[in-house]
């Protein structure tokens, strides 16, 4: 496999990841800290990009959420909402893959780096909060709101990432393309399309 066609595989896995973490968010449950499905996206990042790439897919998801786009829990984004209670687990979901960085060496360890990870996470939106909220909650408020709330569904979250990985073959990814925007210019097309069979011949169009 030639370099740039592993670049062409990494940018387009990272594109759909970026994608997966964005339609995980609007699959959200209203709370103060809204219930997402954003860490089983990241979670599936990181086992299938590994964590620099995974790293690079949640940087860019933030960024584009950041600039306006509605990719964030109840279709929202801008800038406003690192300003928010959601902020600090915003910032705090580059975390996750940081803290496999460290371990990825080790693969037997690798769902309890994510799990500190998610901690990581934890933590720096609990101080978030308390910075939000300005005293106006007790650090047991802040336990009830921030962390508590969280620590069975992601761990569960942790587990279908850990078997979806097992399942699936990460090296041969599927990708589906429906109805592609006719005002795109057809060699861009014919590229697009010869890039993705380049990476895998049996792929779905």
């Amino acid at each position: 496999m030639s370099k740039q066609t592993v670049n062409t595989r990494a940018l387009l896995l990272i594109a759909l990841f970026v994608s997966l973490i964005s339609v995980c968010a609007w699959i959200s449950i209203p709370f103060t800290i809204p219930f997402t499905l954003q860490t089983l996206a990241i979670f599936l990042a990181c086992l299938f990009l590994k964590a620099k790439k995974a790293l690079v897919a949640v940087a860019i998801y933030l960024l584009i959420g950041f600039c306006g786009v509605p990719v964030f829990s109840g279709f929202s984004g801008g800038l406003a909402m690192l300003f928010s209670a959601q902020g600090g687990y915003l910032l705090g979901f580059l975390a996750i893959p940081l803290v496999l960085m460290i371990f990825e060496k080790n693969p037997k360890i690798h769902l309890l780096a994510l799990f500190f990870g998610t901690l990581v996470c934890y933590f720096i939106g609990t101080l978030w909060c308390a910075v939000i909220f300005g005293g106006e909650k007790s650090f047991f408020n802040l336990l009830g709101i921030c962390i508590l709330p969280f620590i069975i569904p992601d761990t569960i979250k942790l587990f279908i990432a850990h078997f979806i990985f097992k399942v699936l073959p990460a090296e041969q990814p599927i990708f589906i393309v429906d109805e592609p925007e006719l005002s795109l210019h057809l060699n861009w097309q014919r590229k697009f399309v010869d890039s993705i069979l380049s990476i895998n011949a049996n792929v779905q169009l």
